[in-house]
């Protein structure tokens, strides 16, 4: 159902969006997606960094200045209202944006709470088909690797298991832009804050 969102609309340069942002320091994938703010959603993935599976990984990092320069050429580009962001291993590189003022939301994805909420809303989108998507593969193998997770706190996507190299970044970044376009409102506009590390 997700995959058949997928639409050739693209963002245009200046759009209003939030990146949603999910990173990691080493062994999995960093992941950074876009999610316009206006009533026809359209989510697009901006970059991401996926540990190689070949023998040659050994040691692999990820490139955090690339990254952050990323995230500053995604500023460049579009109009961005924030950028929500899981703050786990990254909180010097979000301190540092916060601190050049760039309107940096913490978003921790440890939050039971707030990725029941994310996963709702994502869900809604998905089954009631209130956004598309750019189709790019990557993005779709991270929807499809991702597995619901319900318990007596609600339910909230996870890896198949835990250590399973099967990456999901990129749908947990669409989670946490969507939910934030979805809650985000004019008179909500960011007010600078501090992270709290």
């Amino acid at each position: 159902v997700f995959e058949a969102l997928a639409s050739e609309r693209r963002l245009e340069p200046g759009e209003r969006i939030i990146l949603g942002f999910d990173g990691a320091w080493q062994s999995d994938s960093t992941a950074l997606v876009a999610v316009t703010v206006d009533e026809s959603r359209h989510l697009e993935m901006v970059a991401c960094w996926e540990k190689p599976d070949d023998q040659h990984a050994q040691g692999w990092r990820t490139p955090i200045h690339e990254v952050k320069q990323a995230i500053i050429d995604a500023f460049d580009k579009f109009s961005v209202v924030e950028l929500a962001a899981d703050p786990w291993r990254f909180e010097q590189t979000l301190q540092e944006l916060a601190e050049e003022n760039y309107p940096v939301v913490e978003f921790p994805t440890g939050s039971v709470q707030r990725m029941t909420q994310a996963t709702q809303a994502m869900y809604d989108g998905i089954t009631d088909g209130l956004f598309s998507h750019d189709g790019n593969p990557q993005l779709v193998r991270h929807f499809s690797n991702a597995v619901l997770k319900e318990d007596a706190r609600g339910a909230r996507i996870t890896k198949e298991r835990r250590g399973s190299v099967k990456k999901i970044d990129l749908a947990v970044a669409s989670l946490i832009a969507y939910h934030r376009a979805c809650t985000w409102r004019e008179e909500d506009a960011y007010e600078p804050q501090m992270l709290v590390l």
